[in-house]
């Protein structure tokens, strides 16, 4: 499926790449293969060998069994993407003699590439946390919570930090959120090259994310300034020291 011909292939809109494919499929096709060529620089990709995203978000949303795709993926870093983005099994195809040892490696998460996205294969977790959610979500948030417990250990100086920073914390977090929907937005037409704007752990929303939390953090103090309320109000601790935010 697709066109080893750069500019008919980039002709080729997301709509017809769904119908193509369920074409295909009707015709009694077992398989169908997305075209990369060996460059990796047409099909499903663009002429700067990055993935089309959104005509592959598109499949993927259209309710193609993604099991009966093969997507060519001559280069590193489609292999990566595609076992990133739908498992370790993964069909793949185009893929160099030497390069397939590497590709296993990715597909196990034992390189860099994939280390934070690897399915848990070893049935670790019970079966409505396989799959995507292992893959993608799960072990992402762990690494979020493993920052949060390092803050723990310092939570004084964090807390005072954050306080006395809080309108500064505020400004970066809506300037951090405006900058990942503007990479979101840029994803959809613009330029992939600043990465997705709907994964957690790209490096373009996770400036918003902590921010995100810092903001639910300097919330959390203002709901226990001592006096605010006889239900939330306490003394001692965190509440006692004054923050920038509420004055508390």
């Amino acid at each position: 499926m697709g066109y080893k011909d750069v500019e008919r292939s980039a002709a080729l809109t997301g709509d017809q790449w769904v119908s193509f494919i369920e074409q295909d499929f009707a015709a009694g096709a077992t398989l169908v293969v997305t075209e990369a060529r060996e460059s990796g620089r047409s099909g499903i990709c663009d002429p700067s060998g990055q993935p089309r995203f959104d005509v592959i978000e598109q499949i993927i949303d259209s309710g193609a069994d993604c099991g009966r795709l093969v997507f060519e993926a001559p280069t590193k870093e489609l292999q990566a993407f595609f076992v990133t983005r739908l498992g370790s099994d993964v069909n793949l195809a185009n893929v160099a003699p030497g390069d397939v040892i590497a590709l296993e490696r990715l597909r196990l998460g034992l390189r860099s590439d994939t280390l934070v996205h690897f399915e848990l294969d070893w049935q670790v977790m019970p079966p409505p946390l396989r799959g995507v959610w292992a893959q993608r979500e799960a072990t992402t948030y762990v690494l979020y919570l493993i920052g949060g417990s390092v803050a723990a250990f310092h939570l004084d100086a964090a807390n005072d930090w954050l306080c006395r920073n809080a309108r500064l914390v505020i400004m970066l977090t809506i300037l951090a959120a405006l900058g990942a929907e503007a990479v979101f937005l840029a994803e959809t037409g613009v330029t992939t090259a600043l990465g997705s704007g709907n994964d957690p752990f790209q490096p373009s929303v996770i400036p918003f994310t902590v921010g995100a939390i810092a903001c639910l953090y300097l919330v959390g103090v203002a709901l226990v300034k001592p006096g605010r309320s006889r239900r939330l109000g306490r003394r001692g601790g965190v509440a006692d020291r004054p923050c920038g935010i509420c004055g508390c």
